[in-house]
Parts: structure tokens; C-alpha cells; sequence
């Protein structure tokens, strides 16, 4: 490497022609001098020729210099035009304000967002953009960001868009202007209404989400819906901030009161005005309460003061703070069981999505009211059943007694009236044991009643007796054995009780059992369905409209989206028909065309699958009679067996099910739904009404059971069969025809 050349004048040789592009002008003027005054003396002219030369190089690489920087100022002049065209077209607003708060640089973005021009907004104050309130907080802002310099936000709002108010988040840095050297505050805005909206609604959600749990955990944890209704009532008044919650159920008298269940809160006005609240109609049925009642419908009075209806009430309830009230009737299956009022301190506290939320909790607090009567009425069955067993074991109504070798000696006349005969004509005496029982109960008898008798002195269990005309009676039956001085049976007694009437009525409870545990269930699946139909009918019916607002829609998408809406609304009604039926409901009877309904249900029994597609072979009986029955139940009876049958052949290259109808002598018509799967468990087939058992992973356990409920609330039977030796099974049930009376079916 060379050395930088010394000073001007100094020795022309020091220097080195690879450095000449480090040389200063002042370097090489002193270069010139000097070359003039060797070639005046015309000394060195290999001096001077070199010099000349490393003049010329130089020259050249000056020449090069000047064409890179003009280049990098080609690409300066670029780069700035690319950093004003994306700070003009920039999605985010950016703003440049002066000390005062006047705007003096804004992007087409930030143009948009104020809804002005950019040159109508250069020197208009930011401030003038937002409401009284905002604007005094955006001048501290800015007086605070000019202060530190530290960067900070501010939200406000910008009221009286096209699209309403909006919400802007405010981001700011101090900055110094390159212009005049002042300091100057750089925003971005950012439009965050949406952003806030979705939280609020989100918050809201969160709100609803935590009535609904401490609702459902108060229906887990009360007695009774007494101890229900004081807990969530506790809970609105405490947590949620209302200044008097309370359930009132109207009372079923001339006059139309209405009885507290539940209350906290202000109950020193409750106490005053409850015996004035009235449901039937007059001035004092008008109130909320009233009204919920009457209508099913939630009624709300914003201002207290204002509301002529609550006249009756006004002063009292502005003497304890109370400006706004609200009746929310809590309806279960077309029955409104009570009203949850509301009252609050604030006039107008009633907004639309206050009563979202609060229309989710009474829908709640409904469901857990009458599964909690339910809960109550089984317990008196049960109490009354337990009641039922012991009045049985403690007095039958056969007494009657007999010699150690079997030969009877003695009927109470109770036994002469339960076995049909004459006390004045026959003699039990006479005949032999085995008479007065059938085969099999004679032998359960002598291989293990008497056995066990004479061991341990008494045997109790059930057994059966022969009436005269040979029917068959079952008993709940205790032999006693009394023995001699030598401890050998002397003679039998026994005490039986006629099981006829309990056996039936145990049937019955069972089933009640069973529709109340399915109903319970039922009632839940049903409530949280209804949400999401109710949404999705909500967002295809604002589809809908949308596309009214809009150009070039195609036809076929709204017909598509109207036959979603159909499906929708039918799906919802045939909830509404199950969760009434499975609360207790009766179906709505109506003559029907049987061999009409299995035609409609074939095209769509098999609509959806991605598996195989079945088909469905029909065996129609000519001239079947029409029967009387609820066509929505029984559809969807049909739809489920269908469905379980296809599911048991899942797998097969071609499946089939077969639907046969059959009008039988004895005036019942019988359909049958067969299969040619893989069978179904003797566990099942012998217990069709056992809820919750299913041979499917992902099934309930539901379907088949409430089949059963469905076809016995018809009058009717359902059983199922084995094809033995044939794969597969085969689902039966019975309905009665138009002209056959419940009775004589069943």
C-alpha cells in the first residue's frame, strides 16, 4: 500500500498513482502549480509526464464517482417516491400535528377515516373531529406525549360517520419537523370499533355464560324449587347487581294472586305490593307480572315514573329507588310455571342485550324448575310405592292353612273371593294341593318354599294361584312352618297377597320412571337444539335480506338458502313436538294413511349418508285401514328404526331394509322395520325401554326407548325379534286403527 501524497510543493515523486482518488481538490491544485512551474523551468520531464499522467487517471475516476453518485441519487429520488406513495396509499391513517393540535400532514387513509379531503384537513384542529369530552382528553394527551416524548395511545370516539360512531385508537411519537425544526406529534389511527364491539359482546357472552353455571349449579345443588329459586334470586341481587329479584308463580283461585317463590333484594316493597299483583285481567293484572303471564312474553317498564300501567305500584317503588322493572315468564312446554321479575335502580337498564342475557337465564331456570318438580313427583311415587310394599307385606288378603302332607284345611274368605269360588259349595279339603296352583308355582313350592319352610320356619317370596277359571294369579306368598313338641311340622299357614293390581301398577311406574328420566334428558337436548336452530334461522333469514341489497345474486343460491330456512323451521317444529312429548305431553291424534307416510319417508330416509346407500324395499298391505296417530311422532319413529337398521348394516355392498305393514285380527296394524345386520344383544332385545344402553360408540342409548315411548303413548307395543336363521333383526310395533277405541287396542 502507498502513502497518501505530502503537502503541496512537496517532492512530486512521493506520491503514488493508486492513491490519486483519495487526493483533495487542494492536493491537486498544489499538483498543477507545481507542474507549471517544471515545466517553466523545464526540468523533470519524466516528473512532469507522470504527473500529467496520474492528472489524466484521476480525472477518469472523478468522472466515475460523479456517474455512481448520480446514480444514488436517481435511486434516493426512487425510494422517496415509493416511501410517499405507500405512506399515501397505506391502509393505516397516519397523521403529522403541530404543538396545537392542527393537523399538517394526513394520508389518504387518514383523509378516509375523518371523511374529508387531504388538503381540506391540512390546518384544521384534530380535536374538531370528536365530542366535547374526547377532545379536552386529546389535548392533555398531546400536552403529556410533547412533555416526556415517550410514546403513548389514547382511544376516542368519532361520532357521525356513514357508518355511525367508531372508535379510534390513537398511537403517538414526538418527532421534530424537517421543515421549520418545531416539534411535532406523529399519530396512526386505527379504527377499532369492531375490534371493541366483539369484546363487549364477548363480555356479554362471558356474563350469560356465568348466570347460566350458577344457575345450573344452583338446580344441582337445591332441594326443591323453593331452595332453587332463592339461590339464583340471591345471585342477581348480590352478584349481578339488580336492586330486587324475585319469582312469583301464579296462584290457580278466583282472584288470580300470585305467591312468592324465591326473593332477595328489597323484599320490604315486595312484602307491600304482593298481595296487590294480580295475572288475570284488570288494572291490577297490567303490571309486568301480570302481563308475563298472559302473554308469555317478557314485559319491561323503563321508567317507573313514566309507565302507566304500573300505576298501581309507582309510588312505593319510587320510595325504595326503584325506576325500572322487568317480568320474564318462565314458559316450559306451552305452560308458564312463574315470572322472574327484575328491578333495578336506573331507569332505561333494560336494553336489548340485557334482556339476551336474561332471556338465556329464565329459559334456564324453566328447565331446572320442572325438572326439579319431577325430581319431586318421583319421590312421592316412590314414597307411596315403598308405602304400597309394606301395606303388602303386612296384610294379605289370602289366609288359609294346611296339614303337613299338603291337604288344605282351612280359606279365609278372602281366599275363597280371590281364587273365584263359593265358600257355601266347594271344600278346599277335598282336593289336592296342586289344584291351586299352576305347574310351575306347585314346583317352585315343593322343591324350595316348604323345603326352606320347614328349615328355617318361614319362606316368603312370590308364587301363584289358579282361579276357578283358571287364571293365573301371582301372589307375594308367606308360608310359615309350626312344629310339634318334637320339632316335626305339625301344619303350614300362609299369608298371600294378590300381586295383579301392584304388578300392573309397577309396570306403570316403571314406564312413568322411565319417561321422566328420558324426559329430563329430553328437555335439555331439546333447550340447547332450540339455540342453535334459532341462530342458524336468524343468520339465513339476514342472508336473505342481505341479498335483497344486493345485484346479481343467483337464483339458485337463494332458493338454496329458502329451502335451508324450510328445513330449519321443520327441524325446530319436530323438536318442539319431542321435548312436549317427552315432558309429558300427549301427541296431537289424527287419522292417518300409514302406507302414505312410509312412501313420503322413503326419498329421504337415506338423504346424507357417505357410506352405501341402502335401499328400501317396500311391503305394503292393500286396503290397509287408516289408524289414529301423531304423523310428526311416528315419522320420526320410523326415521330412527330406519336409521338404526341401515347403521346394523353398515358395511355391507348392498344393503337393504324392508318396511312391511299388516293389518292383523285382532284390529291393530302392525309395521315391521328388518334388517339383515349383524343382530341385536339379547340384552337389548329383552329390555327395549333400558335408556342410555347403546351398542354404538357415539351413540345415547336414546332412540329405541323413546320409540317405545312413543308407540305406548299411542296405545301400542314395540318388539323386537331375531331373523334366526336369517342375519339381522326385525323391529315391530302396533298401532290402533281410526275406528278401535285406546282401550280395546292396548
Amino acid at each position: 500500500m502507498g502513502n497518501r501524497p505530502g503537502p503541496p510543493g512537496g517532492d512530486l515523486r512521493g506520491g503514488d498513482s493508486e492513491d490519486l482518488a483519495g487526493w483533495s481538490r487542494e492536493d491537486l491544485i498544489a499538483r498543477l502549480r507545481r507542474l507549471e512551474e517544471c515545466l517553466e523551468a523545464d526540468t523533470a520531464p519524466e516528473d512532469s509526464r507522470r504527473m500529467l499522467y496520474e492528472l489524466q487517471v484521476h480525472q477518469m475516476e472523478l468522472e466515475r464517482q460523479n456517474r455512481e453518485m448520480a446514480e444514488l441519487r436517481a435511486q434516493l429520488e426512487a425510494s422517496r417516491d415509493r416511501y410517499v406513495a405507500l405512506y399515501e396509499t397505506a391502509p393505516v391513517a397516519y397523521l403529522t400535528l403541530s404543538r396545537e393540535g392542527m393537523i399538517r400532514n394526513v394520508n389518504l387513509a387518514g383523509s378516509r377515516l375523518l371523511q374529508g379531503g387531504p388538503g381540506g384537513l391540512i390546518g384544521e384542529p384534530l380535536s374538531a373531529f370528536l365530542g366535547a369530552e374526547d377532545a379536552a382528553r386529546l389535548e392533555d394527551y398531546l400536552h403529556d406525549l410533547l412533555r416526556t416524548g415517550s410514546p403513548a395511545s389514547l382511544e376516542v370516539g368519532l361520532p357521525g360517520g356513514e357508518d355511525g360512531d367508531r372508535t379510534l385508537l390513537l398511537e403517538g411519537s414526538r418527532a421534530v419537523s424537517p421543515r421549520d425544526d418545531e416539534p411535532v406529534v406523529r399519530l396512526v389511527l386505527t379504527d377499532v370499533t369492531e375490534t371493541r364491539e366483539a369484546e363487549a359482546l364477548q363480555r356479554r357472552v362471558n356474563r350469560a355464560l356465568y348466570a347460566l353455571s350458577r344457575v345450573q349449579e344452583a338446580t344441582r345443588e337445591a332441594e326443591s324449587p323453593g331452595d332453587l329459586m332463592e339461590r339464583v334470586c340471591r345471585f342477581l341481587n348480590e352478584e349481578a347487581g339488580y336492586a330486587l329479584a324475585f319469582v312469583g308463580e301464579p296462584v290457580e283461585d278466583a282472584e288470580g294472586t300470585a305467591r312468592v317463590v324465591g326473593a332477595s333484594g328489597a323484599t320490604d316493597y315486595l312484602e307491600e305490593v304482593i298481595g296487590e299483583i294480580r295475572w288475570k285481567e284488570g288494572p291490577q293484572g297490567r303490571g309486568p307480572f301480570g302481563r308475563a303471564v298472559q302473554t308469555g312474553q317478557p314485559v319491561i317498564s323503563n321508567s317507573v315514573e313514566m309507565d302507566p300501567s304500573f300505576g298501581p305500584w309507582r309510588e312505593r317503588a319510587l320510595a325504595y329507588g326503584l325506576n325500572a322493572v322487568v317480568g320474564l315468564p318462565l314458559v316450559e312446554g306451552g305452560r308458564t310455571l312463574g315470572v322472574l321479575g327484575l328491578y333495578a335502580e336506573e331507569a332505561n337498564s333494560f336494553d336489548a342485550e340485557e334482556m339476551q342475557w336474561l332471556g338465556q337465564v329464565a329459559d334456564e331456570l324453566a328447565t331446572a324448575w320442572c325438572a326439579l318438580l319431577h325430581r319431586e313427583h318421583r319421590r312421592r311415587a316412590e314414597e307411596e310405592r315403598d308405602r304400597l310394599v309394606e301395606v303388602l307385606e303386612a296384610t294379605p288378603d289370602f289366609v288359609g292353612m294346611a296339614s303337613a302332607d299338603g291337604r288344605v284345611t282351612f280359606w279365609n274368605p278372602g281366599a275363597y273371593k280371590l281364587l273365584g269360588y263359593d265358600p257355601e259349595t266347594y271344600q278346599p279339603e277335598h282336593h289336592p294341593l296342586r289344584e291351586h296352583h299352576p305347574p310351575w308355582a306347585y314346583e317352585h313350592l315343593r322343591r324350595e318354599a316348604f323345603p326352606a319352610a320347614r328349615e328355617h320356619g318361614l319362606w316368603r317370596g312370590e308364587s301363584a294361584f289358579l282361579s276357578r277359571d283358571g287364571r293365573e294369579i301371582p301372589v307375594n306368598q308367606v308360608i310359615l312352618a309350626h312344629y310339634d313338641a318334637e320339632g316335626r311340622v305339625q301344619y303350614w299357614s300362609t299369608i298371600a297377597h294378590d300381586l295383579t293390581t301392584f304388578k300392573q301398577q309397577r309396570a306403570e311406574l316403571e314406564r312413568s320412571r322411565r319417561l321422566m328420566a328420558i324426559g329430563e334428558l329430553g328437555s335439555v337436548v331439546a333447550h340447547q337444539l332450540n339455540q342453535p336452530l334459532t341462530a342458524a334461522l336468524t343468520y339465513a333469514e339476514g342472508t336473505l335480506h342481505r341479498f335483497d341489497n344486493l345485484q346479481g345474486v343467483p337464483v339458485a343460491l337463494r332458493e338454496g338458502l329458502e329451502q335451508v330456512l324450510v328445513q330449519v323451521r321443520k327441524a325446530g317444529g319436530i323438536v318442539r313436538d319431542l321435548h312436549n312429548f317427552l315432558r309429558g305431553g300427549s301427541p296431537h291424534f289424527q287419522t292417518l294413511d300409514l302406507n302414505g307416510l312410509v312412501r313420503q319417508l322413503g326419498p329421504r330416509l337415506t338423504t346424507g349418508r357417505e357410506s352405501r346407500t341402502p335401499r328400501i324395499r317396500q311391503d305394503l298391505a292393500p286396503d290397509l285401514p287408516a289408524v289414529s296417530a301423531d304423523s310428526t311422532l311416528i315419522q320420526e319413529c320410523l326415521q330412527n328404526l330406519v336409521n338404526n337398521a341401515v347403521e346394523a348394516m353398515e358395511g355391507e355392498d348392498e344393503p337393504v331394509v324392508e318396511i312391511v305393514t299388516d293389518f292383523r285380527q285382532d284390529g291393530l296394524v302392525e309395521v315391521q322395520v328388518r334388517d339383515s345386520g349383524v343382530g341385536l344383544p339379547e340384552a337389548l332385545r329383552e329390555n327395549l325401554d333400558r335408556p342410555l344402553y347403546t351398542t354404538k360408540p357415539e351413540g345415547l342409548g336414546l332412540g329405541v326407548a323413546i320409540c317405545r315411548s312413543v308407540i305406548e303413548a299411542h296405545g301400542g307395543n314395540l318388539w323386537a325379534t331375531s331373523n334366526d336363521p336369517e342375519p339381522g333383526t326385525t323391529f315391530h310395533f302396533t298401532l290402533r286403527s281410526a275406528g278401535v277405541e285406546p282401550e280395546t287396542a292396548h
